[in-house]
């Protein structure tokens, strides 16, 4: 059950990122690495583009 909650807690900070990002004002080839970095990489990747990536205007 636990382990079901990260998992969907996961989910949705990738999907909240993958948001964010879309919405911010970088390149297209760097949002595609973001995006690839934040699924990838889970809630470490959420947490290195938060603080790292690319900023919404």
């Amino acid at each position: 059950m636990f382990s079901t909650i990260l998992w969907i807690v996961s989910i949705g900070l990738s999907i909240w990122a993958v948001y964010n990002i879309a919405l911010s004002n970088a390149e297209m080839p760097m949002k595609i690495v973001w995006c690839l970095v934040a699924i990838l990489l889970g809630p470490i990747g959420v947490a290195i583009w938060y603080f790292a990536g690319p900023k919404k205007a």
